[in-house]
C-alpha cells in the first residue's frame, strides 16, 4: 500500500509537486536516497527506532551537533516553499532542537526552521530564521516540553508563519533568507550532555 503524504491527503494528488519530499521514518533504516548523516560537532549517533511512533533519533555527543539533511540538494525555494515536520526533543535546557530548511551543509546562515532554542528562549517554542546575519528567533508562545508537535513553516517572499499543532502562532518578517533550501532536521548541545531528537514524518515542497 502506498501512503500518500499528508499533504497529497488534505489536497489530492493533483495539488502536489515535482519538488517534494516526505518521509514518516517507518522503514527498517533511513532512507540514504534522501538523507545523510551530517556530524558538525562530534560524532552523533543515528537510529532508526524500533519503537511504534516514535520515527528516528538523532544523538549529539557532549558539546556536539548532529543532524540529516539532503546533502546539499537545494531544490527548495526561499519565497514560496512550506515545511511540515513532527518532532520531539528528548530535553529542553541547553539546547538548540530543530527542523527546517537551510541553504548549506555547512549549517551557517540563510534558512528557516522551528522547534526548541533555549539559548534563546528559554520558555518557549520559536520560529528561527536567518538571512546572511546571525539567526532571530519569534516565540510561539506555546510551552516548553519532551512531547511530539507538529509543525507547519510557510516560507513568503516577504514572511514566514508558523503553526504549531494546527493553528497559526507566529508571523515573522526579519531575518528571511536568500537562497534556495535543502530540508534539514538539527540538533546542538549547548552545555556538556548528550542530547536527542525524535522525528516521526517530515515533508517539504514548493508552491
Amino acid at each position: 500500500m502506498t501512503i500518500s503524504s499528508l499533504y497529497e491527503q488534505l489536497h489530492g494528488r493533483s495539488g502536489s509537486t515535482k519538488q517534494h519530499i516526505y518521509d514518516n521514518f517507518s522503514a527498517d533504516a533511513i532512507d540514504n536516497e534522501n538523507w545523510t548523516v551530517r556530524d558538525l560537532i562530534g560524532s552523533g549517533v543515528y537510529t532508526q527506532l524500533d519503537v511504534i511512533n516514535e520515527g528516528f533519533e538523532i544523538t549529539t555527543s557532549s558539546g556536539g551537533a548532529s543532524a540529516i539533511d539532503s546533502n546539499g540538494k537545494r531544490f527548495l525555494n526561499f519565497d514560496s516553499s512550506t515545511v511540515i515536520c513532527v518532532e520531539r526533543c528528548l530535553g529542553i535546557t541547553s539546547v538548540n532542537c530543530v527542523s527546517g530548511a537551510n541553504s548549506s551543509i555547512a549549517y551557517g546562515n540563510n534558512f528557516y526552521s522551528a522547534g526548541i532554542n533555549t539559548p534563546g528562549d528559554t520558555t518557549n517554542f520559536v520560529l528561527r530564521t536567518s538571512d546572511t546575519t546571525a539567526p532571530s528567533n519569534t516565540s510561539l508562545a506555546e510551552p516548553l516540553d519532551i512531547v511530539f508537535h507538529t509543525f507547519k513553516m510557510e516560507q513568503n517572499a516577504s514572511d514566514c508563519l508558523c503553526y504549531f499543532d494546527g493553528p497559526l502562532k507566529a508571523t515573522k518578517t526579519t531575518d528571511m533568507p536568500t537562497l534556495k533550501l535543502q530540508p534539514f532536521m538539527f540538533i546542538q548541545d549547548e552545555a556538556s550532555a548528550a542530547k536527542s531528537i525524535r522525528i516521526r514524518y517530515y515533508e517539504a515542497f514548493n508552491r
